[in-house]
């Protein structure tokens, strides 16, 4: 009847919320299979409340009644980054765990610096390589994103890095116009003067104490078709929350890089939207794994566009639910270029790379 049906649609959304407010899949814990497990069984007069609610004498469960049984949230979720405003530098991502998917996102910010690329957020060597190719696929390729260094002068080739209705210059954005840490980053480059300029040698910092990997990087601007150096007079620290669980792999990648433009930019990255993906030096977008269990993840915290590799669309195909499927927007991607023009409000264009001088 449309009484059941409405009925079990109630108890499907609670069991949703009740999924994410309860279980933390990520860590591990084994509670999503049962609820109710640990919780010393049902508190007095509940089993009664619960037997006599529902038409026909079919129980309904909703979010009052889960807590009052399981009573307050033991989890906030992945909610609380994608609730407060967009942010430039923070980018939903997706990862593999061995009970389920899992939404989780990266976060970057800049500041005044000598040039090191900080990682936390208890990460395992793959995905540190994964942060060092964000970082020098972003480097080598400033001009066609239309990023640069404080004090350097607007790209000739444009680019897609401006901000709407803020850049009239064309790319990456007016510095002085960003708000918060970005206008103070600027404003302590500029006092420094020339203190990083051209010739200056920066180091990538990976966290991680007495073991921490530093490998020196050239980041000063160059000549003609040379690039922009991005960390010239500044560092970037690129974190990923949840620091108590170990994370490795390589499918970050892509969200890293699009943590990166965004930073650079200013520009927020959509809220609705989550990504996953291996990336390489080149900009090519590489298939992962899990996929199946990375969507549903997407679908289940409320995420409704989601970037793949365009590689992995026969996974998609043949291993994810259909209803998963009907209930995202999948865009598959071949190149960074593709992930950047689905991640911005407003699509983002990379510029045509200069001409190269032939020897």
């Amino acid at each position: 009847s449309a009484s059941d049906a409405s009925n079990a649609a109630a108890a499907s959304d609670a069991a949703v919320a009740a999924d994410a407010d309860y279980a933390n899949h990520a860590a591990g814990n084994n509670n999503s299979s049962s609820l109710l497990q640990g919780s010393g069984g049902l508190p007095a007069g509940v089993a009664v409340h619960l037997l006599a609610v529902g038409a026909d004498g079919v129980p309904v469960v909703t979010p009052q009644l889960i807590a009052k049984v399981l009573g307050p949230p033991r989890y906030d979720g992945n909610n609380d980054l994608r609730g407060r405003g967009d942010m430039p530098g923070v980018v939903a991502g997706l990862s593999w765990t061995a009970v389920g998917g899992d939404l989780m996102y990266i976060e970057a910010a800049v500041m005044p610096g000598r040039g090191e690329l900080q990682l936390t957020g208890q990460l395992g060597d793959v995905i540190k390589e994964s942060a060092l190719i964000a970082m020098s696929w972003v480097q080598s390729n400033a001009q066609q994103l239309g990023l640069r260094a404080p004090g350097d002068p607007p790209s000739a080739n444009g680019g897609g890095g401006g901000i709407p209705g803020r850049d009239t210059e064309g790319g990456g954005g007016k510095e002085s116009s960003l708000p918060g840490m970005y206008a103070a980053a600027v404003a302590l480059n500029a006092a420094a003067g020339a203190a990083g300029a051209a010739g200056a040698a920066g180091a990538f910092v990976a966290a991680g104490g007495a073991d921490a990997a530093v490998v020196p990087v050239h980041y000063a601007g160059g000549g003609a078709g040379g690039g922009y150096g991005l960390l010239r007079g500044r560092s970037v620290h690129i974190h990923l929350p949840q620091g108590a669980i170990p994370k490795d792999g390589p499918s970050a990648g892509v969200t890293m890089c699009t943590a990166l433009v965004s930073l650079f930019s200013g520009r927020p990255v959509r809220s609705d939207t989550a990504m996953t993906g291996e990336v390489s030096l080149r900009g090519l977008v590489l298939p992962v794994g899990g996929l199946k269990e990375k969507l549903i993840a997407a679908h289940q915290n409320g995420i409704t566009r989601v970037l793949v590799p365009h590689r992995n669309l026969s996974d998609v195909e043949h291993e994810v639910p259909a209803a998963t499927r009907e209930a995202l927007e999948i865009i598959p991607c071949v190149t960074m270029a593709d992930v950047l023009q689905n991640a911005f409000k407003g699509g983002y264009t990379l510029a045509a790379p200069a001409a190269r001088a032939r020897m």
